[in-house]
């Protein structure tokens, strides 16, 4: 930094100088923000996604986060795969999601209980398409 003069004046004016010169990036940034939270939809709305063609797996779909998930990739005419461990919930599922997007591909339903290698097993040995997503919900806490 160049030496100054002890003057208050011009002591004040270096100071405002660097103030102003630092604000500078944090102003840049503050309208960055603005700028993308002004194009960003609302909380609760999705922008409309045609995934048409595109298999998506979903693991726990019966339920919580990966129910809405279903529901969501199934109006955007996303091909559902969709392995349960309850064929009773699974289907009530598959007649749920029929009904609210006709127009979307029939979700499949295959039953597979992620707590037992043998049900996983069973169920890459039937399911053999391709898959382009994979939504991976389900889990286990602990094993005995």
């Amino acid at each position: 930094m160049v030496a100054s003069s002890k003057t208050p004046a011009n002591g004040m004016t270096t100071t405002k100088t660097i103030f102003s010169c630092m604000c500078v990036p944090f102003l840049v940034a503050a309208i960055a923000v603005a700028w993308q939270a002004a194009r960003t939809p609302p909380l609760g709305e999705l922008e409309e996604v045609d995934m048409r063609g595109k298999r998506v797996l979903i693991t726990g779909a019966t339920s919580g986060l990966g129910l809405m998930q279903a529901k969501v990739l199934a109006g955007w005419n996303a091909t559902l795969i969709l392995p349960v461990r309850d064929m009773k919930k699974g289907k009530a599922l598959e007649v749920r999601l029929k009904k609210e997007h006709p127009s979307a591909p029939p979700p499949v339903i295959m039953e597979m209980d992620l707590a037992s290698l043998q049900s996983v097993r069973d169920f890459t040995e039937q399911y053999k398409g391709p898959l382009d997503v994979l939504v991976h919900n389900a889990a286990i806490l602990g094993t005995e």
